[in-house]
């Protein structure tokens, strides 16, 4: 097709294979329709579309064969097909059985059993209306919700002219995240909030309550509490020897995180008293008070009664001597030493 020109001829022209153009028509290859419409294709209204059970965009083109012969062929038409199911993790979200995702179809998509929905930025998923007629959905919530439970579900369907098996579009795609559900454990020091499944540390405990759960192969989960530890009172500090110091003095043993307990010095050792201190919300046993020793010193106490041959310096008239005279009738230098027993009892022992 195209615009025609004017040819022309000289009058006295006397050569039979020449004829004088200006210029050449400018000619455009329109194609035909083709003599029989190909299946999938057909003409409404003078314009082609693709028939019932097809989807695309129909496109004609041609080829010159031979002489001025045209090879008219179609294309653009391709038969309709479902999509394919969407690639979803199969424990956080559920596809319900029903959902064959044919060309022009749509299927609710819900979170799965101990999941949740999370919003994307600026959007809201829409929830089940359960007192709503306008559709089917409440056939294909997941058995563990209950009537009247929020269920915010995701929207994938199909596009009415699908022709490959490609995967389903959202709008928008679902966003799970795990939810830990109740744990079946409670371990002491652990209160629920009054929102259900929220937890803090009981009265006696300190800390920040935790909830976490474990996502296992077969879909279940697990759920345990931490977070919360038990206020317990300091150890005694460790000593040496212990019969000098008197921890029982001021309930040492029983010292809470923050609290103090007087120390002084177990008789017969006598001396000063200092203040041991435990340190604030203590949750380990192990942990001594903090403290300074007292400082003490014993005394010992006199044999009860004297042993046979010795007597007190005190006892007799004998200016300058030592403490202890070897009594009549018994020679030598009496000597004393102070031990203390496995009681914590100091004696002098005479020899």
């Amino acid at each position: 097709v195209g615009e025609h020109v004017v040819a022309s001829c000289d009058a006295d022209n006397i050569d039979t294979k020449v004829v004088q153009f200006d210029e050449l028509p400018s000619c455009t290859l329109r194609c035909p329709d083709p003599p029989v419409s190909p299946p999938g294709f057909e003409k409404v209204s003078g314009r082609w579309k693709c028939a019932e059970g097809f989807g695309g965009t129909p496109m004609i083109s041609c080829v010159r064969t031979s002489g001025c012969d045209l090879n008219v062929t179609m294309s653009g038409c391709s038969p309709l097909v479902s999509c394919a199911a969407p690639e979803v993790d199969r424990c956080s979200t559920f596809v319900p059985d029903e959902c064959d995702f044919e060309p022009g179809s749509s299927c609710y998509v819900f979170c799965g059993k101990n999941f949740r929905m999370e919003n994307p930025d600026g959007q809201a998923f829409p929830q089940v209306d359960w007192d709503s007629n306008l559709t089917n959905i409440t056939a294909f919530i997941p058995d563990w919700h209950s009537y009247g439970d929020v269920v915010p579900y995701a929207v994938a369907f199909c596009p009415a002219d699908n022709t490959e098996a490609a995967l389903p579009l959202w709008s928008p795609g679902p966003r799970c995240i795990i939810d830990c559900p109740y744990p079946t454990y409670i371990p002491p020091g652990y209160r629920e909030r009054m929102r259900y499944n929220r937890w803090r540390c009981e009265e006696g405990y300190t800390g920040t309550a935790l909830l976490q759960c474990t996502l296992h192969s077969n879909c279940s989960v697990t759920s345990w509490l931490s977070g919360c530890d038990e206020l317990v009172p300091c150890a005694l500090p460790s000593v040496e020897d212990p019969c000098v110091f008197d921890f029982d003095l001021g309930n040492c043993s029983s010292v809470m995180g923050g609290e103090s307990c007087v120390v002084g010095c177990k008789w017969p050792y006598v001396g000063s008293s200092t203040v041991a201190t435990c340190v604030e919300l203590n949750t380990d046993p192990l942990r001594p008070l903090d403290w300074e020793m007292p400082s003490c010193n014993f005394s010992c106490q006199d044999p009860d009664p004297l042993p046979e041959g010795y007597l007190r310096a005190s006892d007799v008239s004998n200016p300058g001597a030592s403490d202890w005279l070897c009594a009549s009738g018994f020679n030598g230098e009496a000597m004393a030493t102070c031990d203390i027993d496995e009681t914590c009892l100091a004696i002098t022992a005479l020899s």
